[in-house]
């Protein structure tokens, strides 16, 4: 099971600025039944519909689940914690984790 955090300051972090993890809001928008990295992503994706109805997606938040995963974005997959990048995932460290905010609803 694949928890996905949607980060508050996703797109500064799209724009190349790696300062956009340290103090941001990451908030749990859904747990994807997979342990792959790219399905989780793929899954809470708009691609024909929207990802709130892809099998299973259990959607946590539906606030936040307005808007496709992206760079920037959070997956935790058991104790590892990755950042979605421009290609593939960075697993973050935990001085990283230390500055970040996560909350589950």
């Amino acid at each position: 099971m694949i928890s996905v955090y949607h980060n508050d300051r996703f797109v500064e972090y799209a724009l190349e600025n790696p300062q956009a993890l340290k103090d941001t809001t990451v908030r749990l928008v859904a747990e994807v039944a997979t342990s792959d990295l790219d399905r989780a992503f793929e899954r809470t994706n708009h691609i024909d519909h929207s990802w709130t109805e892809n099998p299973g997606v259990r959607v946590i938040n539906k606030k936040g689940a307005v808007r496709s995963t992206s760079v920037g974005d959070v997956m935790i997959d058991g104790d590892k914690c990755y950042v979605v990048e421009s290609a593939g995932f960075r697993e973050l460290s935990k001085p990283e984790l230390l500055h970040m905010n996560f909350r589950n609803t």
